[in-house]
């Protein structure tokens, strides 16, 4: 009897955790950038909105959401709040990475795997629920996040003591992990971190004058001769109104201006759904 009310008060405590977090508006489809990885599952391989808290769909196209996709929010510099719904069993390589304004993210129920370097680089990251359903952490999954300060798992210390950790994740056993109760994490500092913004689509951005001659590599952005990630991150922090020098290159689709249009061209190209030309 004592088992099934401690039981039942762990239950209480997650219900509690998920009917507290803010509602946000409804994640727009055309900010998302999908492709199909299994019969009627989607992967998420790209993001293009602006919000601060977003709410990830459960399906995109009649698809339900399975996995993210390598580098998908990486270099995201807008996002401070994430939830991942449950219906998302894997965070592949990279998949939230770089996320400089990231400050708490729920993972939720039915997560399997947590890919190599997922959150590497996210140096705000303050807070995160990790749910009972996580089997592995890859290799510096949580390498650079040097503000975690609290980890809600939501299953028990025997449970957690399970889960596989790759290296360059020493950041876990230094911060406070709760278990079973992740309604710990609903105090005033994440509440903040939590406040509901609206989904903003992205608006095309026009780029001021700032070039420099022309590499043979079309999307070579940076100019140091490869078409990779690093130029997607500098397109970014330029739409961004940061101090970044770009190639004439960065105009990837040639119509004379460097916005969000040049992005997802480099995005499909990298994700092998665009040809090089």
């Amino acid at each position: 009897m004592k088992k099934l009310l401690t039981l039942l008060t762990v239950f209480c405590l997650l219900g509690t955790l998920f009917t507290w977090l803010p509602l946000a508006a409804s994640a727009n489809e055309a900010d998302f950038l999908y492709d199909l990885c299994a019969p009627n599952e989607a992967m998420i391989i790209d993001y293009f909105g602006t919000a601060s808290t977003l709410i990830l769909p459960e399906t995109l196209g009649g698809y339900t959401v399975t996995a993210i996709g390598e580098q998908a929010f990486s270099g995201n510099d807008t996002l401070q709040s994430l939830t991942v719904p449950g219906t998302v069993q894997y965070l592949y390589d990279g998949a939230i990475a770089d996320c400089w304004a990231l400050k708490f993210v729920l993972l939720q129920d039915g997560l399997k795997k947590i890919g190599d370097g997922a959150f590497q680089y996210d140096y705000n990251l303050k807070r995160v629920v990790i749910p009972a359903s996580v089997e592995a952490i890859g290799t510096g999954a949580f390498a650079e996040c040097g503000e975690l300060t609290d980890v809600f798992f939501g299953g028990t210390e025997e449970q957690w003591d399970t889960v596989e950790k790759g290296d360059s994740n020493e950041v876990l056993f230094g911060a406070r992990i709760h278990f079973a109760a992740p309604t710990e994490a609903t105090d005033t500092a994440v509440a903040t971190d939590t406040a509901a913004q609206p989904t903003v689509t992205a608006t095309e951005t026009g780029t001021p004058e700032k070039t420099v001659p022309d590499v043979r590599l079309r999307g070579d952005a940076n100019g140091d001769g490869a078409v990779n990630m690093k130029d997607v991150l500098a397109l970014r922090k330029f739409l961004a109104g940061l101090d970044v020098s770009l190639t004439e290159a960065a105009d990837r689709n040639g119509d004379g201006t460097v916005n969000m249009k040049d992005v997802l061209s480099l995005r499909r190209f990298l994700a092998g759904l665009e040809d090089a030309a």
